[in-house]
């Protein structure tokens, strides 16, 4: 019986391989989907004078540092090391606060997705559960669910 059990599980350990081996042969096209987004720092917000920022997106499980800071009129994140300016794209709806729920240019789009019921969370502030996608014209595409801390000052 182990004899057979063995040969089996020989047979099916080579059909993974085989399996494996065929799937690193095609070309690797998810490389360009997956974005890093980067956490936004004092650094960058003094070098860009972010300081109206009205929610900031944490990640679930994530570090507490913003990887995006939202205003009404335009988005920040960073990638590659370069933080970003994305304006707000008019008409798209209205989010906590009066932030937008879609900001778009040439370099990438911002949706958020907030959840309906906010929840006070102590010292002026708002938090609520947010879906963000973040997508950039070469196929990029970050989907992540967190919170949106937002409060009439900066984050």
């Amino acid at each position: 019986m182990w004899k057979s059990f063995s040969a089996g599980t020989s047979g099916a350990l080579a059909l993974l391989t085989l399996a494996a081996c065929g799937e690193s042969a095609q070309p690797a096209d998810n490389a360009a989907s997956s974005l890093q987004l980067q956490a936004l720092g004092a650094p960058d917000i003094e070098r860009h004078e972010i300081y109206a920022t009205v929610c900031g997106f944490r990640e679930s499980g994530g570090s507490s540092r913003a990887l995006a800071l939202i205003q009404p009129e335009q988005a920040w994140i960073k990638l590659a090391g370069e933080a970003i300016s994305i304006p707000v794209r008019e008409g798209e709806g209205q989010g906590p606060l009066g932030i937008g729920l879609s900001y778009g240019n040439d370099r990438a789009m911002i949706t958020l997705q907030p959840d309906e019921g906010a929840a006070a969370s102590g010292g002026g502030r708002t938090e609520v559960e947010s879906g963000i996608t973040i997508r950039t014209p070469d196929g990029g595409v970050s989907d992540l669910s967190g919170t949106l801390q937002c409060s009439s000052g900066s984050v």
